[in-house]
């Protein structure tokens, strides 16, 4: 399936996703951004 930049190799099965995005770059003041998403990696346990 694919729909614009996104290909999707199989459908998954969600209830209720979250999405947690961060920017890099000069958006990302002081890096607060991604910061916050690597800190939630890490307590998540969510790195490869």
């Amino acid at each position: 399936m694919q729909r614009g930049d996104i290909v999707y190799y199989m459908q998954p099965n969600v209830g209720k996703p979250d999405l947690v995005a961060a920017f890099l770059g000069w958006p990302d003041a002081a890096q607060v951004s991604t910061s916050a998403v690597s800190y939630l990696i890490d307590k998540l346990s969510l790195s490869n």
